[in-house]
């Protein structure tokens, strides 16, 4: 990797930190070149804006979609294992901590929202023969919850629990919507 290369890494991922654990409208440009440890007009020159680098970033936190073998069967184990991986991640970079530090923004809210139907949202669906999107939806906002919970207000009982007991409350919490029917 070249110097050049090295350079735009380190803004993208550092941009990626502050922008998932603080939201795009309460991060400046000045705050990602500080922590990428560059001068701040090097962030236009590889990204074009800050708009542009959240773009970039956004793209490729939905990137890993387009791989996933997502069906019936396995979509509670996938939740779950995603869910459980990331449980002890400090600087959280993950789709949920996205969603729930962007999807309100008054700036890239909309996009957030619309990426994630179009990045994710659907082409799960498309790949699900059983599971109707309101159950998708609520199995969606499950993990959305218990994230929140667990990660932003802390609930004691929930960040106390080891991984085979945070699995077995994942499992629980993200089969009940598939037994909703309207």
């Amino acid at each position: 990797m070249n110097k050049s290369e090295k350079t735009r890494s380190k803004i993208f991922n550092e941009a990626k930190k502050l922008f998932w654990n603080y939201g795009y409208s309460n991060v400046s440009v000045r705050q990602i070149a500080k922590a990428a440890k560059i001068d701040v007009a090097l962030i236009p020159r590889y990204y074009g804006s800050k708009l542009g680098l959240f773009k970039s970033i956004l793209q490729e936190a939905f990137s890993w979609v387009e791989n996933l073998d997502v069906n019936d069967n396995n979509i509670v184990d996938m939740f779950t294992s995603f869910l459980v991986d990331s449980m002890d991640i400090k600087d959280e970079t993950t789709i949920v901590k996205m969603l729930i530090m962007n999807a309100g923004d008054p700036v890239v809210g909309d996009l957030v929202k619309s990426t994630n139907q179009k990045k994710m949202r659907t082409p799960i669906l498309k790949k699900l023969k059983k599971i109707t999107p309101l159950q998708y939806d609520l199995m969606a906002s499950a993990v959305i919850g218990i994230s929140q919970t667990r990660k932003t207000l802390k609930a004691p009982a929930l960040t106390s629990l080891k991984r085979e007991e945070y699995k077995r409350v994942l499992k629980y919490i993200l089969n009940e919507p598939l037994k909703f029917k309207r």
